[in-house]
């Protein structure tokens, strides 16, 4: 399934492939990375809360049909001439889609007029396909709702609809993650009182006053909080136990703990029984413990007939506050674990390590080529468009950093010059 968004903040054209086991984000500041994951993100864990694997026939929408009145159903259609069948799948996916990703949206982005294209003033368009089959989204033109707009036939939308509704790619909405950027800071600034901001900043646009503020927090930042602030068990999960060892022994050289009385996260170093708040470690040990506690209490494989369904995790910059050598090594760690079909992971970098090591991962054949995807955001005079970053069995094509390392190179050459005379 392909999802393309187009004129969103600084976003001129995205195009994100859910097939991909690995996708890696790459770009200048303030070109629309984290906002395009971020929208991205919210559509997954929306559709993700469909039927999940199951198949609708006209004989379960008859059985469906009985829960909503036939007048519910027609003023909710998307053509006068559609079947009783076909009107009930408008109501079900505009119910079920339209509506949600509408108050996802205002809880992330505020207000709708803001999130339209920032050079062009072209409306938000969001388009999902599968198959060949597509449906698309746009904001109205007075800027206040994201509308589904038409079909060419009835018999394409009930196709679409059909197909969206027995997805099997998908994993269910419980395993979908987002990690922001500055996922330690926002942890332990949120831990004392954020769990009830958290969470009534995910029904603000629902909520009418002028004399209660809610602070304003994403979706996925609360997503993140209180996935974190809830975990339930201190019990390792065997699936990714061998990968979060080779984290903590190899890079942390100690364990990271989650507390269930206190709800704190701490940090103890190897061979000693000193136990550190997160807000006493490093930064190094303070930016990945949250990654270490996802995979081990939070993050798990769903078995699904006889397949299993991995995880999706989004981590925006999983570099920060690391050496070069650290962010090698967890960026072979990552590539295990998609590898090993653990988790699909979707990143965003701003680091040439994180990009070099992927790179020879890709030619050593450790990342597979065919479920592997770098896109590289490039502004152009009516916003950024994403651009696939060529892959072959030499690696990833540097369009990113080599312009930087060659400049500060013939910099120095200059000053050298200069020095000698």
């Amino acid at each position: 399934m392909k999802i393309t968004i187009e004129n969103f903040g600084a976003i001129k054209h995205f195009v994100f492939d859910t097939e991909k086991d690995l996708t890696l984000i790459f770009g200048k500041n303030s070109v629309g990375k984290s906002y395009g994951i971020s929208l991205v993100y919210l559509i997954l864990k929306i559709l993700a809360t469909l039927p999940n694997d199951t198949k609708i026939t006209d004989d379960t929408l008859d059985l469906l049909k009985f829960t909503l009145t036939v007048s519910d159903i027609a003023k909710n259609a998307t053509t006068e001439t559609q079947t009783l069948t076909d009107k009930f799948l408008s109501y079900l996916y505009i119910h079920s889609v339209t509506k949600p990703l509408n108050n996802a949206i205002k809880n992330t982005f505020n207000d709708l007029k803001n999130i339209s294209n920032q050079f062009s003033k072209e409306p938000l368009k969001v388009t999902i396909e599968k198959k060949n089959l597509s449906s698309s989204f746009s904001l109205d033109s007075n800027q206040e709702n994201i509308i589904l707009n038409s079909f060419e036939t009835n018999d394409f939308f009930k196709s679409f609809i059909l197909e969206i509704f027995s997805q099997t790619e998908i994993p269910s909405t419980n395993d979908i993650y987002y990690l922001p950027a500055s996922r330690s800071g926002l942890y332990q600034g949120l831990n004392s009182f954020g769990e009830i901001f958290a969470e009534l900043s995910k029904k603000r646009s629902s909520l009418i006053s002028t004399q209660f503020k809610i602070p304003s927090l994403s979706e996925p930042v609360s997503d993140y909080y209180l996935t974190l602030s809830s975990i339930k068990t201190t019990d390792e999960n065997p699936d990714f136990s061998e990968y979060v060892n080779e984290i903590e022994q190899g890079v942390l050289q100690g364990k990271v703990n989650f507390d269930m009385q206190s709800k704190k996260i701490y940090f103890t170093l190897d061979n000693t029984t000193l136990k550190l708040d997160l807000s006493a470690t490093s930064s190094m040990v303070s930016e990945i413990a949250p990654i270490i506690l996802y995979l081990k209490h939070i993050v798990a494989i769903t078995q699904i007939k006889e397949t299993k369904q991995v995880p999706v995790l989004f981590i925006e910059e999983p570099e920060a506050h690391l050496h070069p050598e650290t962010q090698v090594k967890l960026m072979r760690v990552f590539a295990r674990l998609v590898k090993d079909k653990k988790i699909k992971l979707v990143m965003t970098s701003h680091s040439n390590y994180i990009f070099n090591a992927a790179s020879n991962l890709v030619m050593d054949n450790k990342i597979p080529a065919d479920k592997f995807e770098a896109i590289l955001f490039k502004m152009t005079e009516e916003g950024s468009v994403a651009q696939n970053m060529a892959t072959d069995e030499y690696g990833i094509d540097d369009d990113n950093f080599i312009d930087v390392a060659e400049s500060l190179y013939e910099e120095k050459i200059e000053i050298i010059n200069k020095l000698n005379g």
